[in-house]
């Protein structure tokens, strides 16, 4: 088998973002042939029970739309348009700048030198995706929901998914992110460490 996972950008308030979509899975695991409840404990099993019963009145669709919508939250929506707008912005912000430089040249160096400072900040802000108006978080995180731990909740820098290399897993040649060792920092720590051994048993899959 193989797994997916979707990376989307992180919003403002992604804890409450993260509430909002588990409340949402919990209302499609009503669209299930079967919950299995013995896996739940307490307080998560009324929940178990409660939400997926009330996610049966709602269209599979329309709570997967939700979903989507609650998880895309801080993606640029037309990214074409994004990146206009924001060239436009830098644009007159540079202009802006320099007729301040020109005539601060003119009054004193203190004034001029802020001057160009503030157009190395502009240029700064347009590189990183933070211009004002236009800002973009450098961070992504998984969206589709993942119940283990070791993947939801957690935030990766986006520049460790912009390139990819290939290395050799089990004597197959794979792609991997460029920035995979970052990654598996976040999740695991020091992933090149053996774990305990009464913690070296399959977590995701059965094996008889």
């Amino acid at each position: 088998s193989v797994d997916l996972f979707v990376l989307d950008r992180v919003g403002r308030c992604h804890s409450l973002q993260l509430k909002v979509m588990k409340l949402l899975y919990a209302f499609a695991m009503g669209h299930r042939n079967a919950v299995d409840l013995h896996k739940y404990k307490g307080i998560a099993k009324i929940g178990a029970v409660i939400l997926p019963t009330i996610g049966k009145l709602v269209p599979l669709k329309t709570i997967c739309k939700q979903y989507r919508f609650v998880a895309t939250l801080a993606n640029p929506k037309d990214v074409k348009k994004y990146k206009t707008d924001a060239r436009t912005l830098l644009a007159k912000a540079q202009v802006q700048s320099a007729d301040t430089t020109a005539k601060a040249q003119s009054q004193n160096t203190e004034t001029a030198a802020k001057a160009q400072n503030q157009s190395e900040e502009i240029k700064v802000a347009y590189d990183t995706n933070t211009i004002s108006g236009f800002a973009l978080s450098d961070k992504v995180y998984i969206s589709n929901e993942q119940q283990h731990p070791h993947y939801w909740g957690l935030c990766y820098d986006m520049t460790s998914y912009k390139k990819g290399t290939t290395k050799i897993i089990r004597g197959l040649e794979l792609q991997v992110p460029s920035g995979y060792d970052a990654t598996m920092s976040v999740i695991y720590g020091d992933y090149m460490k053996l774990p305990p051994v009464e913690q070296q048993v399959c977590q995701h899959v059965e094996i008889e």
